[in-house]
């Protein structure tokens, strides 16, 4: 084999990678959904504010060392954390909400891709449906979208969890308040 075949052998198996990583999809979604049997003003307020999202944070169970910085007001747009853990770091911020209804947050998690997660409250006998949704967007970057391939069986369960977790604290809350 000449020099120029070995080239050319190698330049089309990169270009059949990289037209494969093009083929593969650069939006991704992962949502979970469960019934509360809080009201929606009262899921709301948990998930309007940066601290209130670390009482049912999922990856704090996953990560007991996970390191949290809170930034931007204490609730509304522009509440958010940064984080580092053995999952990565980033940012989390909110940037959109409509009140009793959704709360809508990005993630920067740098070269890992970015990604808005969206929780939407919809009124349900007595309580409230809660569906956790997230969107990764990777673009061009080859990275993001073979972690999409996985992402179902790594957050779905995370998803679950936190879940599971809000609506220990809401019931922990409630008991608290009747206490009072």
């Amino acid at each position: 084999m000449t020099l120029s075949t070995l080239f050319l052998a190698g330049a089309s198996a990169f270009a059949i990678v990289s037209a494969g990583f093009l083929m593969m999809p650069s939006r991704k979604t992962v949502q979970r959904s469960a019934t509360s049997s809080a009201a929606p003003s009262e899921v709301f307020t948990l998930l309007s504010s940066s601290r209130g999202f670390q009482t049912f944070n999922p990856f704090r169970d996953a990560d007991p060392k996970l390191e949290i910085e809170h930034f931007g007001p204490a609730s509304g747009v522009g509440s958010g954390f940064s984080f580092r853990g053995r999952e990565g770091r980033g940012t989390q911020t909110i940037v959109d909400m409509v009140i009793d209804r959704s709360v809508t947050m990005e993630i920067d998690m740098g070269y890992m891709g970015q990604s808005v997660q969206t929780f939407t409250l919809e009124p349900a006998d007595g309580g409230t449906e809660i569906t956790w949704s997230v969107q990764l967007q990777s673009g061009f970057n080859p990275l993001p979208r073979i972690f999409s391939l996985f992402m179902e069986n790594i957050l779905g369960p995370k998803y679950e969890r936190g879940l599971a977790n809000l609506e220990n604290v809401l019931k922990r809350d409630r008991r608290l308040a009747g206490a009072n």
